[in-house]
């Protein structure tokens, strides 16, 4: 007797645009506040995408005390215009920042950030 359970994944696929663009940049051109709120979306996965678009003019703050689902985090993301207005706790541009932080040590070794030093 086994029981399965599917695995949550999120799928990074669909930040990209079919052009190949970023969405997080277009939305943050187009309003002043983007909110994501999602289960399976991690601060990894929203900064691993950052560096691979090279977007430096935009800044993101995780705000989990404000979701409405406990388990879903929630970001707002702006373009660096607008960054000090951002509530919660600011994710980037500081973790690049902060060298001691132990996300940008993680990701200092994986293959996307390697692709954004060249």
């Amino acid at each position: 007797n086994a029981i399965y359970f599917p695995i949550r994944q999120f799928n990074s696929g669909c930040l990209q645009l079919p052009d190949g663009d970023s969405i997080l940049e277009k939305l943050c051109n187009l309003v002043k506040l983007v909110v994501i709120e999602d289960v399976d979306l991690t601060k990894k996965i929203l900064i691993e995408h950052l560096i691979e678009y090279n977007l430096e003019n935009i800044a993101i703050s995780h705000v989990n005390s404000h979701n409405r689902i406990n388990s879903a985090q929630v970001f707002c993301l702006c373009n660096a215009e607008f960054e000090d207005f951002l509530p919660g706790k600011r994710i980037w541009p500081d973790s690049l920042k902060k060298i001691e932080n132990r996300m940008y040590l993680r990701l200092r070794s994986s293959a996307v950030f390697q692709k954004y030093q060249q």
